[in-house]
């Protein structure tokens, strides 16, 4: 079963070399994602630098396309409470030669009529996009498929996608059915009404390498008729909400699976990023790596032990106003046995690229086997300009030694 998944996810995420491809830089060449969408064609990449950009995109009829954004932490996509943030209508033109990777999608509202109510965040019609390091939030639709919707033979692959905090009048996650929905590394939790759909699928899906969490009623809800049965396999996965099997479908549970609390960062401000004591780290699919070399975490995000020191930073917003407050959760942890020293260090980088110190460099002794938390606020001064800056934290020994970094992005807006 193992080999069968990576031959099937290896092949799956593998995309084809296209010569004479051209690189569309948004905003630099295209003003807007959808003005560098409507400019390209197959095999070019649509690189869009950090940012908020308010959009609701219609994905052109072209297929391979790869629409890149420079992390999910710093380049949002922002639907701006109008419609879909996404919406793939092209049908089976759009193959897994398209790719959307490296966003955060949110603040999509799928309102009626249908089928424009469905799929707050993305929504997919009869088609098969790659979608990968992507975080699907804060999204709303008043159908089906708060966070992202697949219908029509859709056969979409998720790969390292967090989604969370979606809602919707029904099936407030993921949502699904008529094709194969592939998920890996992928983290659905606190959804309203549920996690994760599917009904109608002859061919059903495959959670592997999964957490599905905190949601509000249900995690995993199949529902099929005698003319259309439905089915799940799932592997190697933490499914911690209840599962259920309406009608003529069922659950396959293959080998790994676990039903246990992940322990996340900070699951009150939506960080479900894996802490040390998490059941879920080096818990995946065994013949799989991490980027650290070791055994393949569960979810989303993998927790990192290149060194024994782990930093997360989680702000409690991403907007504010000048005069405002920024707050932000300091998370560190120490895996070795003994108390370990270092100085931690916070700026933040202005909208024009300026640096300007936070806190610090200040001394701190973490003791063993330890994991802290601290909550610390700070004042956006009534002068701070407005636009994107960029919050970052290290930990380490000066003048050369580092242990870890985290950082993301945050707007201050007018009113």
């Amino acid at each position: 079963m193992r080999v069968a998944i990576l031959g099937l996810l290896a092949a799956a995420l593998l995309c084809p070399l296209v010569s004479n491809a051209t690189v569309v830089h948004v905003p630099g060449d295209q003003p807007t994602i959808q003005a560098g969408l409507d400019a390209a064609a197959f095999g070019d990449t649509v690189l869009v630098a950090p940012g908020r950009y308010v959009e609701n995109i219609i994905w052109p009829d072209v297929d391979g396309i790869k629409l890149i954004g420079d992390g999910r932490r710093t380049t949002v996509i922002d639907g701006n409470n109008v419609a879909s943030v996404i919406r793939f209508k092209s049908g089976s033109i759009i193959t897994n030669s398209t790719v959307v990777e490296g966003f955060t999608i949110t603040n999509g509202n799928a309102q009626p009529p249908w089928p424009l109510s469905l799929g707050g965040g993305i929504c997919i019609f009869a088609s098969a996009p790659i979608l990968r390091d992507l975080t699907v939030t804060e999204n709303f639709a008043d159908d089906f498929g708060g966070g992202i919707y697949c219908w029509g033979s859709s056969n979409p692959i998720l790969s390292h996608v967090a989604i969370i905090n979606n809602t919707a009048l029904s099936r407030g996650g993921y949502s699904g059915g008529g094709g194969y929905h592939l998920l890996d590394h992928v983290t659905i939790a606190g959804n309203d009404p549920g996690g994760f759909y599917i009904e109608s699928a002859y061919q059903g899906g495959l959670l592997v390498n999964c957490v599905v969490a905190f949601n509000t009623f249900y995690g995993v809800q199949l529902q099929g008729t005698s003319f259309q049965p439905t089915y799940l396999d799932i592997a190697y996965s933490d499914i911690n909400d209840p599962v259920w099997e309406i009608g003529y479908s069922a659950v396959n549970w293959l080998e790994g699976n676990i039903d246990a609390d992940p322990v996340v960062v900070l699951k009150e401000e939506q960080d479900y990023r894996l802490l040390w004591e998490s059941p879920c780290i080096d818990a995946g699919d065994p013949d799989s790596l991490d980027p650290d070399g070791t055994r393949t975490d569960m979810g989303a995000h993998f927790f990192d032990q290149d060194d024994y020191l782990t930093l997360y930073l989680a702000p409690h917003e991403t907007e504010v106003s000048p005069g405002g407050i920024l707050g932000v959760t300091y998370t560190a942890i120490n895996r070795w046995a003994q108390p370990e020293s270092f100085w931690v260090l916070t700026e933040a980088t202005l909208p024009n690229g300026n640096p300007r110190n936070v806190l610090g460099p200040i001394p701190y002794t973490l003791p063993g086997n330890t994991t802290v938390q601290q909550y610390i606020s700070r004042d956006v001064p009534l002068a701070a300009p407005l636009g994107m800056y960029e919050y970052w934290s290290r930990i380490g020994v000066p003048p050369s030694t580092l242990y870890d970094e985290d950082s993301f992005g945050f707007w201050v807006t007018g009113p």
